[in-house]
């Protein structure tokens, strides 16, 4: 827990403009190893952008005051799939997976962590 919380306030100095109306900084422990990503609104989509810098849009598909909930459909060359993230505004924790094409043969992935908002 002590380096998801190190990863995470990290994050949030290593990317932290003032030029962004919001930015969520989100941290998770994968294979053991702290992983992070940052979220910044654009519109009516978020950008989701990975500790090794690969970056993606993620379309917001409900949000209320409570929730935010983002999709996207990925073509990963030997299958495809649909990525979503259900953020927890109030506890500030999310829950993302990966919901691979029935003919592929792995389930697809999932993961929770803690998340700032700035």
């Amino acid at each position: 827990m002590k380096k998801l919380l190190i990863l995470l306030f990290s994050i949030s100095l290593l990317w932290s403009t003032a030029g962004f109306a919001e930015r969520i900084t989100c941290s998770y422990i994968f294979e053991n190893e702290a992983q992070g990503f940052i979220l910044e609104r654009s519109t009516n989509n978020f950008l989701w952008q990975t500790t090794s810098d690969r970056n993606f849009t993620l379309e917001i598909l409900y949000e209320t005051k409570d929730v935010l909930i983002l999709g996207e459909f990925f073509d990963y060359g030997v299958t495809t799939a649909y990525y979503s993230l259900f953020f927890d505004k109030k506890t500030k924790k999310y829950r993302s997976g990966t919901t691979n094409n029935p003919s592929f043969q792995s389930d697809g992935e999932s993961n929770t962590g803690a998340c700032l908002v700035n």
